[in-house]
């Protein structure tokens, strides 16, 4: 019985998708990819999409390739009272990382009172490994819970999404 409990004990463990130890390394890897990409943006082909977004205001989608390679979807969306930009980084045609950007005005753009300098920004930032979320780090940098269905869920839907907007920025293409 004894025997049983430890092997079903190291079987568990064993089958947790990261380790810390690999997490630790996945997340460097993670970390030098995204300054690697964000170092070389001259020197990626540039495209922006007309893909439609739901947006009050209208918004940009622009996505950078190294030749053929997509290395970078950005998002960016307008509205009354904010704007946010969402950046999707991919190595090997995979999400590796999203960085979230949520800028909340004090009052909507076309008030008199508008002040950009009242501005807050709410960061998040999402990182994958095989495109399965593993660590998502909140405006703070605290971590989040992925133990919550909820929260694990935000991860499918942003591969989800970055599936559709490869799909839609190869249509585009052909046109």
């Amino acid at each position: 019985m004894k025997k049983t409990i430890i092997i079903l004990t190291l079987l568990f463990f064993g089958l947790e998708p990261i380790s810390a130890q690999s997490k630790e390394t996945t997340l460097k890897e993670i970390r030098s990819e995204y300054k690697t990409i964000r170092n070389n943006m001259d020197f990626y082909i540039k495209r922006s999409s007309e893909i439609e977004l739901n947006t009050t205001e209208g918004g940009h989608v622009t996505a950078y390739f190294d030749n053929d390679d997509l290395k970078l979807i950005e998002i960016i969306e307008f509205g009354e009272t904010g704007k946010n930009i969402t950046q999707y980084y991919f190595k090997n045609k995979k999400l590796f990382f999203a960085f979230d950007q949520q800028y909340r005005y004090n009052i909507p753009i076309y008030n008199e009172e508008f002040d950009s300098n009242k501005t807050t920004i709410i960061e998040d930032r999402y990182y994958f490994h095989k495109e399965k979320l593993f660590l998502w780090l909140d405006n703070d940098k605290n971590k989040v819970d992925l133990t919550l269905k909820a929260n694990k869920m935000i991860g499918k839907k942003f591969v989800d999404y970055t599936k559709k907007l490869k799909h839609e920025l190869k249509k585009e293409e052909k046109h």
